[in-house]
């Protein structure tokens, strides 16, 4: 009956939420790195490699070498209580930021590559990273690494800035790498990625958004408003079925099964049933929200009951109703009576606890039908379409259940009403206040006549 709810603001990041991305984020790291070392330890036991037969294996000793690299710098920066673990990470970060740079513009040039120019080390990681595409992905990376925890406003817009560039990037090479794979298009060797090379990148850009959830532009996957649910639910839609799409097509034109014009007008016809299903699932989504966000505003948080905005609304709305369809409608007020009692004696818990049961005994009493609500501290009205047996016979019920409570409960307090009730005259010209006024005068009278009777 009573309605619990979280009551957060939409722009704050919600902490149970924030613990899972802190967990999924330590989770893709130690796979990066895994995967990384996997991939650097048969890359220096080439013999044995090659007898595995496996491309998850192909990762270049540099790029595995960089994948480590970018994984203690994420590691590092997240222990802020040591300056030096923090200053290490920037230099990791940095040093992969600069060498992919190096590589990245000195692609086109024999000069950075040349025998003797540099160390060995320096020139197999220059030669690694010149893989177009890749030499961007990882000084983006490391870019973003850098400026990872960064929260005052310049450092942190460029952070978003970087990190957002790294998720499109990283979105280019994924579809680049599911072309390939799905044997789409043949690309040349340098543009093609190892599955492994791709896992690892996928799995720190997750990382890095997930940590710049926490301070950035990213913080709306993790609020608890109603925008950021439905980013939590439409982002992964919308970054997958783009590209399963251009897979899909460039595949029915490579195998030559349909024309090229019926290919592309069923593509746009699943296209436009995906779109319209997501505004579908997006106007019901809003819908119920909304209608949670009234529900809320218009029940008391104490008891579940409708609130005096929420009771006039839909006692209104039911009135009108029962005039249109002649039918007789009254109101019930009920007051506790020994509600000041309870609190004195056994404090405000002990009286909110009464208030609670005596909504319960309302609920229990009278059906969904009527309107329920709680316009007082002690004060509780019921409308409904009543006629006066039957309104006799509610309240008989509801000092039966009552009586039955108070001698079966287990509590230090007993409960007790005062009731009174008003219904509409034949002319029904009386209003919702008129009829709460009547009963509230009726109730009265009651509550003197037992104070009078001691």
């Amino acid at each position: 009956m009573r309605h619990h709810a979280k009551i957060l603001l939409p722009d704050l990041i919600e902490p149970e939420l924030l613990h899972k991305a802190f967990f999924v984020a330590q989770v893709c790291l130690l796979l990066a790195s895994q995967i990384a070392l996997i991939s650097l330890f048969f890359g220096i036991l080439p013999n044995f490699t090659s007898s595995l037969h496996t491309s998850w294996l192909h990762m270049h000793t540099s790029s595995a070498s960089a994948m480590l690299c970018a994984s203690l710098a994420i590691f590092l920066s997240e222990n802020m209580r040591f300056v030096q673990a923090h200053q290490l990470s920037k230099i990791l970060a940095g040093a992969l930021t600069a060498l992919a740079s190096a590589s990245l513009f000195g692609h086109s040039s024999r000069l950075l590559t040349s025998a003797g120019r540099y160390p060995y080390f320096v020139q197999a990681t220059l030669q690694g990273l010149t893989a177009p595409g890749l030499a961007l992905a990882f000084a983006l990376l490391g870019a973003s690494i850098l400026f990872i925890c960064s929260s005052n406003s310049l450092s942190g817009r460029i952070a978003d800035l970087v990190a957002c560039g790294l998720v499109l990037w990283i979105i280019i090479l994924l579809s680049v790498f599911m072309l390939d794979r799905m044997q789409v298009s043949r690309s040349p060797g340098k543009l093609a990625l190892s599955a492994p090379t791709m896992a690892c990148l996928l799995l720190l850009t997750l990382v890095v958004v997930l940590r710049r959830a926490e301070h950035g532009v990213f913080s709306i996957l993790l609020g608890s408003g109603i925008g950021s649910r439905m980013t939590r639910i439409l982002a992964p839609i919308l970054v997958v079925a783009p590209i399963l799409r251009e897979c899909g097509r460039a595949r029915l034109l490579n195998s030559g099964a349909l024309p090229a014009n019926y290919a592309t007008v069923i593509l746009a016809s699943i296209t436009i049933g995906v779109s319209l299903g997501l505004l579908l699932f997006l106007a019901r989504f809003i819908n119920r929200m909304q209608s949670e966000v009234q529900g809320l505003s218009f029940r008391d948080e104490l008891t579940g009951l409708y609130n005096v905005r929420g009771f006039y609304l839909l006692a209104e709305q039911a009135l009108r109703l029962a005039r249109r369809s002649k039918e007789r409608f009254g109101v019930l007020f009920v007051d506790m009576d020994n509600l000041k009692a309870i609190n004195d004696k056994l404090g405000h818990s002990a009286g909110s606890v009464s208030i609670v049961e005596t909504a319960k005994l309302l609920t229990k009493t009278f059906r969904d039908t009527d309107v329920i609500g709680r316009v007082g501290g002690d004060e509780f009205v019921v409308a409904g379409q009543f006629e006066k047996q039957g309104i006799a016979t509610a309240i008989a019920r509801l000092r039966s259940v009552c009586a039955s409570r108070n001698h079966f409960a287990d509590n230090c307090f007993s409960l007790s009403f005062s009731i009174g009730y008003a219904e509409t005259e034949h002319t029904g010209d009386e209003t919702l206040k008129h009829l709460i006024t009547k009963a509230d005068k009726m109730m009265y009278e009651e509550k003197q006549q037992k104070k009078k009777a001691g």
